[in-house]
């Protein structure tokens, strides 16, 4: 599994576009003595954040709510991680502390999009379910009332289809 790395405006390398998604982290490499701001949808307020070395870290919250600047005390050849929650997402960071580098090198501000709001995303309505669980397996019908889990319910189904085949 890798982290998603940022990638660099067409103006200033040093100015850095991450695209949400629930499922990823966001590999972030900070340079000692350089301060790293990432700026989350405006309007969007940080509820918990845990750092995973917060010897390593200093995280100070934007007085705006909608973002913050982190800042490595030392570098470290371990990495770390950062969980951070909103009113609106949760987001998991991988953090990597190194040694002060080439200005040019350095991440100074991440900003995130949303792609699923440039779509205009929107929920599906909730509807029934359940007949979406039904299923019919070797002439019996079940639901998922009957199946408390789907790998339970994997299972149990390879395990009769090999015994089907091993009386046959």
């Amino acid at each position: 599994m890798t982290a998603s790395r940022p990638t660099c405006t067409r103006t200033d390398a040093r100015v850095r576009t991450l695209v949400y998604h629930p499922d990823e982290v966001y590999k972030i490499d900070v340079s000692r003595g350089y301060a790293l701001s990432i700026h989350l949808q405006d309007g969007e307020q940080m509820v918990d954040e845990v750092r995973g070395d917060p010897k390593t870290w200093d995280f100070i919250p934007l007085t705006a709510g909608n973002g913050f600047v982190l800042k490595a005390k030392h570098a470290t050849t371990q990495a770390s991680n950062l969980i951070l929650q909103t009113n609106l997402r949760s987001y998991v960071f991988l953090l990597q502390a190194h040694e002060a580098g080439p200005p040019d090198n350095v991440g100074f501000l991440y900003r995130f999009s949303y792609p699923d709001q440039k779509k205009g995303f929107k929920p599906r309505q909730a509807g029934n379910i359940q007949t979406a669980f039904n299923t019919k397996q070797m002439g019996k019908s079940s639901t998922a009332s009957q199946v408390p889990n789907s790998v339970q319910f994997t299972c149990q189904t390879m395990w009769n289809q090999t015994q089907q085949r091993a009386n046959n």
